[in-house]
């Protein structure tokens, strides 16, 4: 009586062998790996519900979230009859296309420190949110599904404070600054997926990883150092890294609901699109999150400006008469000066 979620397989696309292989090969094998999937995630979710069974059962576990996760979503989903799942699972560490910002919309310049880490998280999730249900057709069925898209489990979301800079397999998206980075990181992630579906934060996510590992250090220095907390062999076992602090940041815990504003604060329901006309030429981002006694206000830089140059956010953008009080991002009260 413990378990109340499961997820069908950890990454099952990565039983697809890509070395080697055209991209026309490689989606025609995602797709019937796609197909194989199924067998798996109708076997589990028929378990699962067995005897009224409360579990909810998460399927795909998309990483590779280019061709690949999109012909293997279309291989499994053309085999079933029904939805054979609750929630569709993905890993968003570096996410569709070349996008890096959390923004769609937003292409980073290959090379400029973290930016090619981060997702463009709500751009990838609606692009197979539609696939699955029925706004695009699936690339190789051809078919139109009707099935579930509003509820998605984030099982993997990560970033690793040791990129090993003078390696050449990960030049040049080494970060500069990776305790910084892995913070700003997974906070921005966050508040682009709160504010996605309508912005009622349903989503679940799990960051990977809680601590980081000293036994796999030999084996790859990035694998090992995703935790948003430090080993247990550490001189201070378990001390905090500023992305545990950042993402539970008492400020937006007891947050219902997350929305992006215009630059004129008001609400909008069209920002997905990429064509975020109304937005001005600033390309400022202020995401809103509503408290029980509070209004909190997320701010981003302007696009293109490197994450220090911080746009601040007039007040009259907030309400005049209102009082204010500002927050680094760590949660720390601070003067406007210090901005």
């Amino acid at each position: 009586n413990t378990i109340t979620m499961i997820e069908v397989i950890n990454e099952p696309l990565g039983e697809v062998k890509e070395t080697g292989k055209s991209q026309d090969v490689m989606k025609e094998e995602y797709y019937n790996a796609g197909k194989a999937y199924s067998n798996a995630v109708k076997a589990a979710y028929t378990a699962a519900k067995e005897n009224n069974s409360p579990i909810k059962v998460g399927a795909f576990s998309a990483f590779r979230l280019g061709y690949q996760a999109e012909y293997f979503i279309d291989g499994a989903l053309s085999q079933m009859d029904k939805p054979y799942y609750d929630a569709f699972t993905l890993h968003d560490y570096k996410e569709r296309g070349t996008d890096g910002d959390p923004e769609p919309g937003y292409t980073s310049p290959p090379g400029k420190n973290w930016f090619s880490f981060l997702d463009s998280a709500t751009a990838t999730v609606e692009h197979f949110d539609n696939l699955m249900s029925g706004k695009t057709k699936g690339p190789a069925s051809g078919k139109t599904y009707n099935f579930p898209n509003s509820v998605r489990w984030y099982t993997e979301r990560g970033f690793s404070t040791d990129d090993k800079p003078n390696d050449d397999k990960y030049e040049p998206n080494y970060s500069k600054n990776p305790y910084y980075d892995q913070a700003l990181n997974l906070v921005r992630s966050k508040i682009v997926t709160d504010a996605y579906n309508g912005g009622n934060m349903t989503d679940k996510t799990w960051i990977y990883d809680f601590s980081d590992d000293p036994k796999s250090r030999n084996l790859g220095v990035r694998e090992s150092s995703f935790g948003i907390v430090e080993s247990h062999e550490d001189e201070n076992p378990y001390a905090a890294k500023p992305a545990y602090v950042a993402d539970y940041n008492s400020l937006v815990a007891d947050a219902a609901k997350c929305e992006k504003l215009y630059d004129d604060g008001t609400p909008t329901d069209t920002v997905y699109s990429g064509k975020d006309d109304k937005s001005g030429t600033s390309g400022r981002y202020i995401y809103k999150y509503t408290c029980l006694d509070r209004g909190v206000y997320a701010l981003y830089h302007s696009i293109g400006d490197d994450p220090s140059n911080v746009q601040e956010l007039e007040y009259q953008r907030i309400g005049e008469g209102k009082e204010v009080h500002i927050y680094d991002f760590w949660g720390n009260e601070i003067q406007e000066s210090d901005i």
